[in-house]
């Protein structure tokens, strides 16, 4: 920042004299544009200097946003595979040498080394009793950007920030489905218990035999139905 600020001052001291020796300008005049522009090189270059320290491939809000429902999708299709989904999604962000998948426990995320390398803890995500889900497992990133820069606190925070999020994001998602499916059964409850009981009541009451068989092929279609709303989620060609 110091030796950035000594050549700004030094562009515009040249500046100044160039302008007060070529233009027919007033001192303050050259002084004010020699300022105006040594100002807008250094605005420039300082934020290239930035750019290059902090590493210029920090995702934006949206992108991460999209990384991140990505991953979501990924973990509720195999919980078990949620360390691999969020290294994956660590990669992209931080642009490290190496990631890597380890068999230990972490409270926080946390820089290690002087900053050559970050542990990020893998958040519990869906049951604990299904395979693959009772270990702790935490991800290790090295060297940031290629070896541009070290990692900071400020990474630690948000990899736990992320990390937290793909957690609640899984567990609203699986809430929302279970939800709909205590929904969908309790409706076909009622539609069996229900209707069902009067269409039997019906069959059994029928005048003729054509309304005996209308009533009891209704009460077969009910059923389908109320199986249909009671099973779990099932692919479309099922």
């Amino acid at each position: 920042e110091l030796s950035l600020l000594a050549i700004i001052s030094a562009l515009a001291a040249v500046l100044d004299l160039l302008f007060v020796g070529l233009f027919p300008m007033s001192q303050f005049a050259s002084l004010a544009l020699a300022m105006f522009l040594s100002m807008a090189v250094y605005a420039g270059a300082r934020q290239w200097l930035v750019n290059r320290m902090l590493g210029t491939r920090v995702a934006s809000i949206e992108r991460l946003f999209e990384q991140l429902f990505r991953t979501t999708r990924e973990v509720e299709a195999q919980p078990g595979e949620a360390g691999p989904a969020l290294a994956r999604l660590l990669d992209e962000l931080f642009d490290p040498v190496e990631v890597s998948l380890l068999d230990k426990s972490a409270a926080r995320a946390h820089t290690l080394r002087d900053g050559s390398a970050m542990l990020v803890p893998v958040p519990a995500i869906g049951d604990p009793a299904q395979p693959g889900m009772g270990t702790s497992t935490a991800i290790l990133l090295r060297h940031a950007q290629q070896v541009q820069r070290l990692f900071t606190t400020d990474d630690a925070r948000l990899a736990d920030r992320i990390s937290e999020q793909l957690r609640r994001a899984v567990a609203f998602d699986q809430a929302v489905e279970q939800g709909r499916g205590e929904e969908r059964r309790r409706l076909a409850q009622d539609l069996h218990d229900d209707i069902g009981a009067r269409l039997l009541t019906l069959m059994y009451r029928a005048q003729s035999p054509e309304l005996e068989d209308y009533a009891r092929h209704t009460l077969q279609d009910l059923k389908t139905l109320t199986r249909g709303l009671a099973a779990s989620n099932q692919p479309l060609s099922h």
